[in-house]
């Protein structure tokens, strides 16, 4: 039996950070346009508008910002003095980022919202949106699919500020909300199958935990009952 450490959870502010599980928009592209002119604000970046943050990087030191994620190129967005949204410069230097009584942390090349850390294993929220080109093939009326990563070209100004635009075609475009697990620094998908490969060796009780309290994987709440259950293992 591992020694329990005490669980450090991080509670959400009522409405404020409240998130959608999914979003999706098909939209027909006639020309090179901003991805700002496409989609509606909840589905390019994460809060309604720019909240103030403490952003505290490996070394210690700590800078107060008014910041947004961008929800496609995951990057940080601050505003400057003039009140242009700018990226945030080196990311991969920053530890955690504190917003009002939340905390967000790097995870799989983005930030992700921390609503689980014990000492060892944390349970984490991670909003994106992603863009599929469709593409019509022959005269059947049959399509097909693919990632619009490509697409995407970032124009920036002289002020440095980055703009995406999506030349013309059909995309289809959905924001999604998921959860991520990580166990001694390594990633795993929040399901039945990554609880089980982040916690190897107790498959058995994992599985009779999962069954008996009919853990809904969508839901925080059942998240982080398990998490806490795999991690007193």
């Amino acid at each position: 039996m591992k020694k329990i450490t005490t669980a450090i959870l991080f509670t959400l502010l009522a409405g404020a950070l409240t998130l959608q599980a999914q979003q999706n928009k098909s939209v027909r592209v006639l020309g090179d346009t901003s991805l700002e002119k496409i989609l509606p604000q909840e589905m390019l970046f994460h809060f309604d508008n720019f909240r103030e943050a403490t952003v505290i990087r490996e070394e210690g030191v700590e800078n107060t910002v008014r910041l947004n994620f961008n929800l496609y190129t995951r990057q940080i967005l601050y505003l400057s003095s003039g009140q242009q949204a700018l990226v945030l410069s080196r990311p991969y230097e920053v530890e955690r980022i504190k917003i009002g009584d939340a905390v967000w942390e790097p995870v799989d090349a983005g930030f992700g919202e921390l609503l689980y850390y014990d000492g060892t294993n944390k349970l984490f929220r991670v909003k994106r949106t992603t863009i599929t080109d469709v593409r019509r093939e022959g005269g059947f009326g049959i399509t097909s699919s693919i990632s619009a990563t490509t697409n995407v070209t970032s124009h920036a100004d002289a002020s440095g500020a980055i703009e995406e635009v999506l030349p013309a075609g059909h995309y289809d475009f959905e924001t999604r909300e998921s959860y991520r697990l990580v166990v001694n620094g390594r990633s795993y998908s929040a399901d039945a199958r990554g609880f089980r490969n982040a916690f190897p060796g107790n498959n058995r009780d994992i599985r009779r935990f999962i069954r008996d309290n009919s853990i809904d994987f969508d839901k925080k709440e059942h998240l982080l009952k398990l998490i806490k259950f795999c991690s007193e293992l």
